[in-house]
């Protein structure tokens, strides 16, 4: 009867240590998971949670594009208006299609932060809190919907006449039309054919003698206009506005 007992009281303790065995190796599983937790969280700096991330996700973009147009200018090269014009667009002419994650005006967004800083896949998917693959993805959508809309976006500049009397500051209106230049605005842009006619006329000038220590002997200007007006009749180059200006940026 003792020797009986004996090996129901081993068997007994055998079965307990086998359950405590168990459940130390529990408890340590849960206790390395928990360390495991509580690591990443001192990486990322706080617990991982959907719902926040999506309103990180909103702030991130409300602060990007509608928090001002300086702002927005500085990040994207556009005001919000233009933007959000620029939105309708592929959307409705392109064919651009939000996702059940990333809205059209965000895809938009990251195109043009890449585009206008030429920052790179790995900086960006911080930027707007996205996975790399994910940026990728939508430049390259938003990419071929524009190529698909140059027919749209980009407008072939139209000369407007000689008798158009239209003097404003732009020298392209809003259609895509170039404007001519008015004759008292002194930044102009001088063509190749002009500027060769301008050395030429100073060449004249040094071989009949009109070259001095400091410049040209009075009169000069007047000369290189006349020369100027008789290759191009057209022209609204004048000889203290533009030519005096324009050998002046010669010298520097």
């Amino acid at each position: 009867m003792m020797t009986l007992s004996l090996m129901t009281t081993f068997g007994l303790l055998a079965e307990m240590m086998s359950e405590l065995n168990s459940l130390f190796i529990f408890m340590m599983f849960g206790y390395l998971q928990f360390r495991r937790r509580m690591r990443n969280v001192r990486i990322s700096g706080g617990h991982y949670d959907l719902r926040s991330k999506v309103t990180r996700q909103l702030d991130n973009m409300h602060f990007l594009i509608n928090y001002n147009d300086e702002m927005c200018k500085d990040h994207i090269r556009m005001n919000s208006d233009c933007f959000n014009r620029l939105c309708y667009l592929l959307q409705n002419l392109g064919g651009l299609r939000s996702t059940r994650n990333v809205t059209i005006s965000e895809q938009v967004a990251i195109f043009f932060t890449i585009l206008s800083h030429h920052t790179k896949n790995r900086v960006v998917k911080h930027t707007f809190r996205r996975p790399g693959y994910t940026i990728s993805k939508h430049f390259n959508s938003v990419l071929n919907t524009l190529l698909n809309l140059h027919r749209v976006l980009l407008v072939t500049p139209v000369p407007i006449p000689d008798d158009n009397n239209d003097y404003r500051n732009s020298d392209v209106n809003p259609v895509g039309r170039v404007r001519k230049r008015s004759v008292y605005n002194s930044r102009r842009v001088w063509t190749y054919a002009e500027e060769t006619k301008l050395i030429n006329a100073l060449q004249d000038l040094v071989v009949k003698g009109l070259k001095c220590d400091n410049g040209f002997k009075s009169g000069y200007l007047m000369i290189l206009e006349n020369n100027l007006t008789n290759k191009f009749p057209r022209t609204d180059l004048k000889g203290e506005l533009h030519i005096n200006s324009k050998i002046h940026v010669w010298k520097k």
